[in-house]
């Protein structure tokens, strides 16, 4: 008997699992602020999932004079500070910890995959590199060569793909 509910509890637990990631995505597109960023589309393809884009982004590649008077080391979190810029947000400055921001800013959160210390560049990862799409497209979105991407992102710091936009968008 005792081992039946250990079993329902753990259906339930893994239930309330699925159900609170699903919502987290949901959620992030529905009241996520919306940053456009700039981005250059490279067209892989993996046999257990099937097409999807990589995403080179512009603040992945980040100036170390943009670091607020820290040392970034690898494999670190860091918060970048995004701008509105034109039509796109561009990264501002990077902190160790999530800085307060003006109305006009918004945070996001990665990790930095390399620090070169001869080029004195970061390089970020934002959890938003890879796009999936439809089977057959991957290589149609790569000749498009879309160079914005459109993201939300959530109060709580999600970050979600919403789009791939076009040159002229």
């Amino acid at each position: 008997m005792m081992r039946k509910k250990w079993i329902y509890l753990l259906i339930v637990l893994q239930v309330l699992m699925l159900s609170g990631i699903a919502s987290s995505h949901y959620l992030t597109l529905k009241i996520g602020e919306q940053v456009v960023l700039k981005a250059e589309p490279i067209d892989p393809r993996d046999l257990f999932y099937g097409d999807y884009v990589t995403l080179n982004y512009e603040i992945s590649t980040l100036p170390q004079n943009l670091v607020e008077n820290e040392d970034i080391e690898q494999r670190e979190t860091v918060y970048v500070v995004l701008q509105k810029a034109g039509d796109v947000h561009e990264a501002k400055s990077v902190h160790r910890s999530k800085p307060d921001v003006a109305n006009d800013e918004i945070v996001l959160k990665g990790k930095v995959r390399w620090v070169d210390e001869y080029s004195n560049i970061l390089t970020v990862d934002y959890g938003i590199e890879r796009f999936y799409v439809e089977e057959g497209t991957g290589k149609t979105i790569e000749n498009e060569r879309p160079d914005k991407i459109a993201v939300r992102i959530a109060p709580w710091g999600n970050v979600v793909i919403e789009e791939l936009l076009s040159n002229d968008s």
